[in-house]
C-alpha cells in the first residue's frame, strides 16, 4: 500500500542522493529543500520571484528566522556548502533576496557572491 514511500527513501529502493542527478556543486541538498529545488528546475524563465511565503507554502514548514532578517542565508557561495543553498545551485540559479520586500529572486546560471563582488 505504501510502495510509493519506498522511493523516497534512499536504500529502500528510492533514489541515493549521492547517485542522483541532484548531485553536482556542494555536498547535496537538504530533504526539506527538494521541493524548492523541483519547482525552479521545472521553470523555463530564466527570472523566478517568489515571496518568502511561496517559498514556505511551497516548503511546509517557516523558513529561518535567520532567512527572514539576513541575507547571508540566501548565499551563493559554494563554498559556503549550506545544503538550503543547493536547492537552488543544483537548479541552475543564484539567489538575491531583498529581505525588506520579503522575497527573492532566482536567477538561472550560476554566479558565486564572490564573482558578483568583482563585477
Amino acid at each position: 500500500m505504501l510502495d510509493w514511500l519506498k522511493t523516497l527513501v534512499p536504500g529502500r529502493g528510492g533514489v541515493d542522493l549521492a547517485e542522483s542527478p541532484h548531485k553536482g556543486r556542494g555536498l547535496g541538498m537538504g530533504q526539506p529543500y527538494t521541493a524548492l529545488y523541483d519547482y525552479l528546475d521545472g521553470r523555463f524563465a530564466d527570472v523566478v520571484v517568489m515571496s518568502f511565503r511561496d517559498i514556505e507554502d511551497l516548503l511546509g514548514f517557516p523558513l529561518p528566522v535567520s532567512a527572514r532578517r539576513d541575507a547571508r542565508w540566501w548565499a551563493n557561495d559554494d563554498l559556503a556548502n549550506a545544503a538550503h543553498a543547493n536547492a537552488w545551485l543544483l537548479a541552475k540559479r543564484t539567489a538575491t533576496p531583498n529581505i525588506p520586500a520579503a522575497s527573492v529572486v532566482f536567477e538561472r546560471g550560476y554566479r558565486s557572491d564572490r564573482d558578483a563582488r568583482r563585477a
